[in-house]
């Protein structure tokens, strides 16, 4: 049974300005989007609540999604990531712990997001990331304590959650090479999809 109640968190509020159009948007060979198919995965690893900060063209996306799908409004996004990481955990708060999935970490497998629950349940750390061959992927784990520090926190809102967080860390390997990778581009966007079209 999971000790912690486990909050998941999808960061979408960046302006995708390399795709040309809203990463959160994009269609799934089934046609459901993306941004809602992310949130579904950390509902499948059982997190809950779960929620979707939007930030860049906010308005547009949640008329694009589904009705009953749980969405925030980062209003200043484009100071930071680091606002609209507060924006979504001010949404989720209290939690005990908090899974934070960026909206184009798509390829990275269910079980890795399993195991990371796992690794971080069973451990002592107040963050884990989980690495491939030793490259941090783009999955975090946090606990309440880090939570409240981000809630607190009121410096430069560009700089890397990655970076701020880098002395305490746990890192969990993980065999898993699509932790590392996310999809930027429409051409990334069309290789990710045609591959997960023939599976």
């Amino acid at each position: 049974m999971n000790p912690y109640r486990t909050a998941g968190l999808v960061t979408a509020a960046g302006a995708s300005s390399r795709m040309g159009s809203p990463k959160a948007l994009l269609k799934l060979p089934d046609g459901s989007p993306l941004a809602a198919h992310q949130l579904r995965r950390l509902v499948k690893a059982g997190c809950d609540p779960v929620t979707l900060v939007l930030g860049s063209e906010a308005e547009r996306i949640q008329n694009a999604l589904p009705t009953d799908l749980p969405t925030v409004i980062n209003q200043q996004w484009e100071t930071g990531r680091f606002s609209s990481i507060q924006t979504g955990l001010r949404a989720l708060w209290p939690f005990d712990a908090c899974v934070i999935l960026p909206v184009d970490a798509v390829g990275l497998s269910d079980r890795s997001i399993d195991q990371l629950i796992e690794y971080a349940n069973q451990s002592k750390s107040s963050a884990v990331r989980p690495t491939y061959q030793g490259k941090p992927g783009h999955l975090l784990w946090i606990d309440q304590s880090i939570g409240q520090r981000l809630l607190e926190y009121e410096g430069a809102m560009d700089q890397s959650l990655q970076d701020w967080l880098r002395d305490e860390t746990d890192l969990c390997e993980i065999n898993d090479p699509q932790l590392t990778a996310n999809v930027n581009t429409p051409e990334q966007w069309r290789q990710w999809f045609s591959a997960l079209s023939q599976q």
